[in-house]
C-alpha cells in the first residue's frame, strides 16, 4: 500500500506512544503528555504540532518525524526555523523509505531547518537529500571521577570495549580525584576579581536587558528571551537544574550565565550538564569564573562529571586552555541545515560558525537521563 504522510492531530497520541515506546523504550517521557505538551505546545514561540508529521502504511502508524520552533539572529534579525527532531520509524518498516518521505515533507513545508545529534550512521541519508553539514559544536569534559565516564564509553555503540580492562584501575584513581578537584577549585576562587557569582531561581526583567545587549556580540545565534529562557528551564516538567549569573563587583550589572543540568543514567554515571552560557566572546574572565562555578556544582552534587557542547572560537580557545578534554563527535556534534532558498543559504554560509550550545535543539531533553526534579 502507498504511503500516506499527514499532520499530527489529538487523537493520534495514543498511536504515537506505542510508536514511541517501541523505537525509544527506554525514553518513556517521549510518551508522557505533560512533557509532550511541554515541547511541542507551550514554547513562547508558538506550538510546533502543524510541523509534526506521521507516516501511515495501510492505516498503521509506522514513522514520524516532529520539530520546534527557533529563531537564528542573522544580521540583527531574527530568522524562523525549525529543530528537526525524534524522526523515527518502527523497526519492521524500515525498507519503506518512510523516513525519507517524511523528511522530505518537513522540507519542503518550512524556509529553513536544522537537526542536530545525528547518529553517524545516517549522516549520508542527510547529505543525500542535499543538507549543509556544518562542523561547528565540540563537546568538553572535566572529570570527577573516572570509571562512570568510561564505563559510559565502553557501553556505547561502538564504543571501545578493549578499556573496560582500565576500570578496575579507575576505582583508586576515583578515591583521590573529586578531592583534587575541589582544591584545584578553592585555590583559583582565593583571588577576587571584577565579578562576583550569584545563584538565581527566576529569569527576569534583568535577564531581558542583557539578552537584548549581548546576543548580537555573539553573531549568529539562535533565541532567547527571558520568557523563553522560563519555558525551557523552569517551566520544564521533570529534571532540575541550577542558574548561576556574574555580575559587576561595581555596580552589581549582569555580564553572564550558566544553565547547569543534573543528569543520571541509573547504575551507569550521573553528571552535570551545561544546559546554556551566554558571555561576551570578549570577557573571558567571566566565562572562565562561570565555568568553575558549574565544576563546583557539579561536586556539589556528587557528579561523575561535567560535560559542555558549544561553539565560538574564542571560548573553544579557552576551554582548551583549562585543559577541558575534547571529544570529537562526527555527526553527534555536527549540526545539518537545510534551505530551499538559496538567497537565503548563502547568506547563512557568510555568517558561519554559529554560536550554539546545549539549549539548541533538544539535545539536553531527550528524557532519558534525569534525576527527579
Amino acid at each position: 500500500m502507498a504511503l500516506e504522510i499527514r499532520k499530527y492531530c489529538e487523537s493520534d497520541f495514543d498511536e504515537v506512544c506505542r510508536l514511541v515506546g517501541t523505537c525509544y523504550p527506554d525514553m518513556p517521557l517521549k510518551a508522557d503528555k505533560q512533557y509532550f505538551d511541554w515541547r511541542f505546545v507551550e514554547s513562547p514561540l508558538g506550538s510546533s504540532l502543524n510541523q509534526y508529521l506521521l507516516a501511515f502504511d495501510g492505516g498503521k502508524l509506522i514513522g514520524q518525524v516532529a520539530a520546534i520552533r527557533d529563531c537564528l539572529l542573522v544580521e540583527n534579525s531574527w530568522l524562523p526555523c525549525m529543530w528537526v527532531m525524534d524522526l523515527m520509524v518502527a523497526p519492521e518498516h524500515r525498507k519503506k523509505m518512510a523516513g525519507v518521505r517524511l523528511l522530505q515533507a518537513a522540507m519542503s513545508d518550512n524556509p529553513l531547518l536544522f537537526v542536530t545529534g545525528v547518529n553517524p550512521e545516517a549522516m549520508g541519508f542527510y547529505t543525500a537529500l542535499r543538507w549543509q553539514r556544518l562542523s561547528v559544536l565540540s563537546t568538553f569534559f572535566d572529570i570527577n571521577r573516572a570509571r562512570p565516564l568510561l564505563q559510559m564509553a565502553v557501553n556505547s555503540v561502538g564504543g571501545p570495549a578493549r578499556l573496560s580492562k582500565l576500570l578496575p584501575l579507575m576505582k583508586l584513581v576515583d578515591a583521590v580525584l573529586p578531592t583534587f578537584q575541589r582544591s584545584r577549585l578553592w585555590v583559583k576562587g582565593i583571588r577576587k576579581g571584577a565579578r562576583y557569582l550569584e545563584t538565581v531561581v527566576q529569569f527576569n526583567g534583568e535577564m531581558e536587558a542583557f539578552l537584548t545587549q549581548t546576543l548580537p556580540r555573539l553573531g549568529a545565534t539562535f533565541f532567547r528571551s527571558t520568557e523563553y529562557l522560563r519555558w525551557r528551564f523552569e517551566a520544564r516538567p521533570v529534571g532540575s537544574h541550577v542558574t548561576i549569573v556574574a555580575r559587576s563587583r561595581r555596580s552589581g550589572d549582569l555580564h553572564g550565565y550558566v544553565v547547569v543540568r543534573f543528569m543520571e543514567r541509573k547504575s551507569v554515571a550521573r553528571w552535570a550538564e551545561i544546559a546554556d552560557i551566554v558571555v561576551d566572546p570578549a570577557d573571558m574572565e567571566t566565562f572562565t569564573m562561570l565555568l568553575a562555578a558549574a565544576r563546583r556544582e557539579s561536586l556539589k552534587r556528587r557528579a561523575d562529571f561535567i560535560r559542555v557542547r558549544l561553539s565560538g572560537a574564542a571560548q573553544l580557545q579557552q576551554l582548551r586552555k583549562l585543559r577541558w578534554i575534547e571529544r570529537a563527535r562526527p555527526g553527534v556534534d555536527d549540526v545539518f541545515m537545510y534551505s530551499n532558498d538559496p538567497h537565503l543559504l548563502d547568506l547563512l554560509k557568510k555568517i558561519h560558525p554559529l554560536y550554539i550550545t546545549g539549549i539548541c535543539s533538544d539535545h539536553s531533553d531527550y528524557g532519558g537521563d534525569e534525576w527527579p526534579a
